[in-house]
């Protein structure tokens, strides 16, 4: 007995040290991840402003009172507004109004980073608990690099979509920790959040159990469990007439789901050969330094630690896939001291089989737009593949790692990785020039519309000839949302019932007046529009912005179509410049410090 406590109080102060030491690798792992991250999507997040979808929501969220936010929240939870995703509306506007209170604008784009980089990490730990601390940096970092999907940084997605993948982590967490009914209501929350991560869920138990004859009973009852909860949420969604099923329910859903499925992933994972080549033909001196920064510092971790086990400083807390069973981890352990690579590379191949699966899920609810698609907001669709694409490589690398000899062949495994990985941080770098560029080019051009058109008043449509409308190439500039920047920066008085607004015009949208009145669909075919600004205006309520050697200016002679003059808007005193400026003016116009 004496000799049990005796042994006991022996090893107790190696046990705490390699706690200790754990605890310590994990928060340098931590803080790795999360600058990369910051260096890869964010760092020029100062020079950001709004785009695209964000002119619809982050104006009105900022100045809301907490009252108001109260009632927003409870009016979006008990009508299942969102089109049945009353979180991510919330999320948006939550979130939006407190990166305001804390630092305006900045402090939007730093809650942004927060939950982004908190991903990337929750991956970690989640790769580090079913496996190891190799697999979890590795997967990590492929995960906050990841360029399939380009818009982390983008408002909208960070608060409204990112934070799916937030909930889908915790409840991912939760389940392998042996927490179900934590682990189902966050996946519930999920796909209140944003739908298309749901489904990658179904594979979380080939990582939280071992594969026994278990299995199957395990797997049919957590896929009845998620069946339930989606058709739930799917008879609610159908009561409350969301738009989105009605693209879900046509004749060819089940088409798309299944070519989405298959496309998917080779485009979710050819993003990380085609993205390293968009970098190198456009990388300047600084981003020629930047990739080289991060190439040796990639380079020293995954040498340094994802080959650390043949220099005596394997992870303790390794464990097989698909088991946490103290017998299982024992046996792992076992085979890991012993040098039994056999064993080890098919605990790795059953990871990679389970990260092709999450990836392949990752697609079944992806409708509204197609995997080709690699520039711009629609990558969306790759959003929930981010889980299964960083499985799989991290599982395959080290496959190739544990299959090499010895230290000279594996130092080369990891500088291919870390080249790659280094690349990909370039495009970060080139993403954040597009919205940086992006964001200019809205300064310039409205800017010049305030002066133009300062005469718009209620029933005006200012509309722009669109050659020299730069839309961007990784986020919209002056594109679809452009109606929705005028009100953004303005207040309108109240009396008013058809406020001014800005149109990007399609080449060829004159002959589309009305031969009899005059009139113009402000709306397809003549411009790509938000459905709540399609109007008719007659030609006498237009202001056209045309341009003149580079500049734009205001036409006020007729146009002539098919032989016939349409007259526009009379110049007129001006009405902008004494409205009530809102809080975006400043950004946009006055370029103020954010």
């Amino acid at each position: 007995m004496r000799s049990g406590i005796m042994d006991s109080a022996t090893a107790t102060p190696t046990a705490k040290c390699r706690r200790r030491a754990q605890a310590a690798r994990s928060i340098l792992a931590g803080l790795l991840i999360a600058s990369v991250v910051w260096f890869a999507r964010f760092s020029r997040s100062a020079e950001f402003g709004l785009y695209e979808d964000d002119w619809t929501r982050i104006p009105g969220a900022i100045e809301m009172s907490s009252g108001q936010l109260a009632a927003f929240a409870l009016d979006s939870l008990a009508n299942f507004r969102g089109q049945g995703r009353p979180l991510h509306q919330i999320f948006i506007a939550g979130f939006s109004a407190l990166g305001w209170m804390i630092d305006r604008l900045h402090g939007i784009y730093l809650i942004g980073y927060l939950i982004v980089a908190s991903n990337a990490v929750l991956f970690y730990i989640l790769l580090r608990r079913i496996h190891s601390h190799q697999l979890g940096i590795v997967g990590a970092l492929a995960f906050a690099l990841y360029s399939a999907d380009s818009t982390q940084a983008f408002i909208t997605h960070s608060f409204g979509l990112q934070t799916s993948l937030t909930l889908l982590l915790l409840a991912s967490l939760s389940y392998v920790s042996r927490r179900p009914a934590l682990a189902y209501s966050l996946l519930l929350a999920s796909v209140l959040t944003y739908e298309t991560p749901y489904f990658v869920f179904l594979a979380i138990p080939l990582l939280a159990y071992p594969w026994d004859r278990q299995a199957p009973r395990r797997l049919a009852l957590h896929a009845a469990i998620m069946a339930a909860l989606f058709l739930t949420l799917t008879l609610l969604r159908l009561m409350v007439g969301d738009i989105n099923l009605e693209i879900v329910s046509s004749d060819a859903r089940l088409e798309t789901s299944l070519r989405h499925m298959l496309l998917g992933p080779v485009w979710s994972l050819r993003s990380f050969l085609d993205r390293p080549r968009e970098t190198f033909p456009t990388a300047d001196p600084n981003m020629a330094l930047v990739v080289l920064a991060a190439f040796c510092v990639f380079l020293a971790v995954l040498y340094g630690w994802a080959i650390a086990r043949d220099r005596g400083t394997a992870d303790a807390d390794a464990k097989p896939a698909g088991g946490r069973s103290d017998q299982a981890a024992r046996r792992h352990q076992l085979f890991v001291a012993g040098g039994l690579r056999n064993e080890r590379i098919q605990v790795l191949l059953r990871l990679a089989g389970v990260g092709l699966l999450m990836l392949v899920l990752a697609y079944p609810l992806t409708f509204t737009t197609e995997p080709y698609f690699v520039y711009g907001r629609v990558t969306r669709i790759h959003l929930a593949a981010v889980a299964g694409t960083s499985l799989l490589i991290a599982s395959l690398w080290m496959i190739v790692v544990e299959g090499l000899p010895n230290e000279a062949p594996r130092l080369a495994a990891s500088a291919m990785l870390a080249l790659g990985f280094a690349a990909l941080m370039g495009f970060g770098q080139l993403l954040q020039q597009s919205y940086v560029a992006s964001w200019e080019s809205q300064k310039a051009v409205w800017r010049q519309l305030l002066t133009l058109a300062a005469d718009s008043g209620d029933g005006t449509a200012i509309v722009v000839d669109s050659s020299r409308l730069e839309a961007g190439l990784h986020i919209g500039a002056n594109s679809w949302n452009m109606p929705r920047v005028l009100e953004g920066i303005l207040r309108f008085p109240s009396a008013w019932q058809v406020p001014p607004s800005a149109y990007r015009m399609k080449p060829g949208w004159q002959a589309l007046l009305d031969a009899d009145g005059g009139r113009l669909v402000l709306g397809p075919p003549a411009a790509d529009t938000p459905p709540d600004h399609v109007r008719e205006a007659e030609s006498g309520d237009l202001i056209l912005i045309v341009t003149d050697g580079g500049d734009f200016v205001r036409q006020d002679s007729p146009i002539e179509v098919n032989g016939r003059a349409y007259p526009l808007k009379p110049r007129s005193p001006p009405i902008l410049p004494l409205l009530e400026r809102r809080p975006f003016f400043h950004f946009l116009i006055d370029d103020v410090a954010h």
